[in-house]
């Protein structure tokens, strides 16, 4: 979430308290719809923020493994394969093709040189057992191949779900907004003790974080047409 829908949660989680505490005296709100309506986008928002901090994490997991898949991909099964290739099978033109995708390929590419390249080996498998190939080469490239495609998916299922999640969060702060702005004026309209209109303006009241203070075009000005004094 960003600092100002943390800010709108916040307030939200005061007006909660609030009403909480103040039941007795605002019977009409604990159970009006509003009060309903507060709690679910509370709850709703919590949950969302929780869904995209978790698929945030999820993502990254993801990413680092379709790297690491890549890599074993790339360097531990396509290049000894090409090189063996255009040393042994010069007389096979489609596995002289074989070529190693550079670092900055797709995924999308590199799978489909990967898938191409076991079905341009397979009927040639005597040329690379000769070379001291495992028996199931093909099989164990066919896997490094489905196991980057598998963690692309769920890097890429990771990625909707946090976009999926901050859109719904971003639909909730305004919903949370627009209620805070509607308790407002029912609180101010309807409630005639001062001590609670008090205490509810600082609740809904915005909470600023402490920091540098700022200064101002002419302050800086003034203080700099001030003579520096000769020790």
């Amino acid at each position: 979430m960003t600092k100002t829908q943390r800010a709108l949660l916040e307030k939200l989680h005061r007006a909660q308290a609030f009403f909480d505490e103040y039941a007795e005296s605002l019977p009409a709100f604990a159970r009006g719809k509003a009060r309903t309506e507060l709690e679910e986008i509370v709850a709703a928002l919590e949950t969302e923020a929780a869904t995209r901090e978790r698929a945030i994490a999820e993502s990254r997991t993801h990413m680092a493994e379709v790297r690491e898949r890549r890599e074993d991909l790339r360097i531990g099964h396509l290049k000894a394969i090409v090189a063996v290739a255009r040393a042994k099978a010069q007389r096979v033109p489609l596995v002289q093709a074989l070529h190693v995708p550079s670092q900055n390929a797709s995924d999308f590419e590199l799978i489909a040189v990967a898938t191409s390249t076991a079905e341009a080996i397979r009927e040639h498998r005597h040329l690379f057992l000769e070379q001291c190939f495992d028996e199931d080469f093909v099989e164990q490239l066919i896997a490094a191949t489905e196991a980057l495609e598998s963690a692309k998916d769920a890097a890429l299922s990771s990625q909707l779900t946090s976009t999926g999640a901050t859109k719904m969060i971003a639909v909730l702060v305004k919903r949370g907004q627009e209620l805070i702005h509607l308790l407002d004026a029912l609180v101010l309209s309807q409630v005639r003790e001062l001590g609670l209109v008090k205490t509810w303006r600082m609740c809904t009241a915005v909470r600023r974080t402490p920091g540098p203070r700022r200064t101002t075009r002419r302050a800086a000005e003034e203080r700099a047409a001030v003579p520096l004094s000769v020790a």
